[in-house]
């Protein structure tokens, strides 16, 4: 069931207002409206789609992507416009940013900022009634705890395993994707379960993700962040135990159970 008829919607200004009189963080009010049945007007296009329990849901939500490059710039607009109401983007590397060809969306120039930063700068002009926070530093485990939501966007195979292993020690789903060529694969893995690091071989990326169109970035984190809506939503996981395998050059679709042996 969607947003009742009878929802009221109120503007960011409205909200940011109520967070000046009663000095609490936006995202406090954001929460208190959606219990009084107020919407933000930015949520409006989710009304289709979510409750407006949903849509409390997602506010209360802290999500942690890893890693800055790929389709972490998508997967963290998605998530920002559904409106989860932390996101914290963990750049293990560092990554400076401007001048590398991103920054198609937010229009920044060449500076020292680090890309993390500047990602999250654009995501807070997007929608400003959500907290976003870059990290950068060696990945730790306790950067996890207490997400709902781990979600790999690493283009280093290498660490994948690392974030796996973690995010299991936790017990949180961390929702994988990786893009290669025309080929996108994507699963989420559950405490003690088969991941993506498993199935994918070593040189699955590395040889050829320089070689994929860009739109199977946008199209891989729409994966992703479907996938992170459904579990903060309390919906089935869509690719639980599964891998999700597109290959959209043959507009070919498969589920491929964690158990199969398949070599890449």
């Amino acid at each position: 069931m969607s947003f009742e008829k009878t929802v009221s919607y109120i503007t960011d200004a409205t909200i940011k207002n109520r967070a000046c009189i009663s000095k609490r963080p936006i995202q406090e009010e954001v929460l208190l409206a959606l219990e009084n049945g107020e919407v933000p007007r930015r949520y409006r296009c989710n009304a289709h789609l979510l409750t407006i329990a949903d849509q409390g849901r997602l506010a209360l939500s802290r999500v942690i992507l890893v890693g800055c490059g790929g389709f972490t710039e998508q997967v963290l607009e998605l998530l920002v416009l559904l409106g989860v109401g932390k996101v914290v983007i963990y750049d293990p590397e560092g990554r400076p940013g401007g001048g590398g060809g991103e920054g198609i969306r937010s229009g920044f120039v060449e500076n020292e900022a680090l890309k993390v930063e500047m990602m999250c700068s654009n995501a807070s002009k997007i929608n400003p009634l959500v907290s976003i926070q870059p990290v950068v530093g060696r990945l730790h485990q306790a950067i996890l705890q207490d997400a709902r939501v781990v979600v790999d966007c690493l283009t280093d195979h290498s660490l994948r395993g690392v974030l796996q292993k973690m995010a299991s020690n936790v017990k949180t789903p961390l929702v994988s994707a990786a893009v290669s060529e025309w080929t996108i694969l994507a699963t989420t893995t559950w405490q003690d379960k088969t991941g993506l690091k498993d199935f994918m071989s070593n040189d699955f990326e590395k040889k050829k993700c320089e070689n994929a169109p860009a739109f199977l970035n946008y199209f891989a984190a729409s994966i992703q962040v479907m996938e992170v809506l459904r579990i903060l939503t309390d919906a089935s996981s869509a690719l639980n135990g599964n891998i999700l395998r597109a290959n959209l050059s043959q507009f070919h679709f498969s589920t491929i159970s964690l158990h199969t042996t398949f070599d890449y």
